[in-house]
């Protein structure tokens, strides 16, 4: 087996929150008569093969669409058996493939199949479920956590039973940083980031200065969710934003 076959088994990837076919190329030119196009992937399948028998252009709510007639591989173009159709945005592009693709040679989909799918994530939920599953160690370097450093402990383990805790050290920090988001996503309570956007530059004094769109910013060392904008000069108080009180991040 290949590198690339291996790679692409071991690490799925999934585009619209659809799985994609080995093979499978998305393009933003206009579809063309006779051409294979992918229909119906889903999370865990990769979708069937469609042949494209009729291509027209219009426009939706001021966008360009591709409403694209297509048929099973095997039927006559011509006939209407199976004909159905789909409309592609001009601006989010189709998924085409080649005429040449690989299969499984068990189940006869294509790659990767659906089971292989499946396994790929049991695994890789295995994995992860160990990981935030073992007690004194960080989920993210996976090395043991002693009183002389600094972490954080999360009550809440996403992946698995207890709590957890990551070091706050600069390799670990990121992985910490996303935790939180992810555990705190419904309640809020934000323990290492804000939810705002912010804005950073001098004050009229020439002194750092962070503006927030969050009322009660967390602070501001904090990481913030939303869009960031620095600048080395002055920064005016921009409108709908909030000072951030100095500190309340991770040093």
């Amino acid at each position: 087996m290949t590198d690339y076959i291996s790679t692409y088994l071991s690490r799925p990837r999934w585009r619209h929150n659809r799985l994609q076919a080995m093979g499978v190329q998305w393009t933003y030119r206009a579809p063309e008569v006779g051409e294979l196009v992918i229909r119906d992937a889903t999370q865990t399948h990769p979708g069937t093969l469609r042949r494209i028998v009729s291509v027209r252009e219009d426009t939706r709510d001021g966008r360009t669409v591709w409403v694209v007639e297509h048929t099973a591989t095997d039927a006559e173009p011509t006939t209407g058996t199976d004909r159905k159709s789909v409309g592609f945005w001009k601006d989010v592009g189709w998924p085409r493939i080649a005429e040449h693709y690989p299969i499984c040679g068990t189940c006869r989909d294509l790659m990767p199949c659906q089971h292989v799918v499946i396994d790929t994530i049991a695994e890789h939920s295995g994995k992860t479920f160990e990981r935030y599953g073992t007690p004194g160690v960080c989920p993210s370097c996976q090395e043991p956590v002693t009183r002389r450093q600094r972490v954080i402990t999360f009550e809440r383990n996403l992946y698995g039973l207890g709590t957890v805790t990551f070091h706050l050290r600069e390799k670990c920090r990121h992985a910490a940083f996303e935790y939180d988001r992810e555990v705190h996503r419904d309640d809020g309570e934000f323990e290492l980031t804000c939810p705002g956007s912010a804005r950073r530059g001098l004050d009229e004094n020439g002194l750092p200065v962070t503006y927030c769109t969050e009322p009660d910013c967390r602070g501001a060392d904090r990481k913030h969710h939303g869009y960031g904008f620095w600048t080395a000069g002055y920064l005016p108080h921009p409108d709908g934003y909030h000072r951030s009180p100095e500190g309340g991040g991770v040093a």
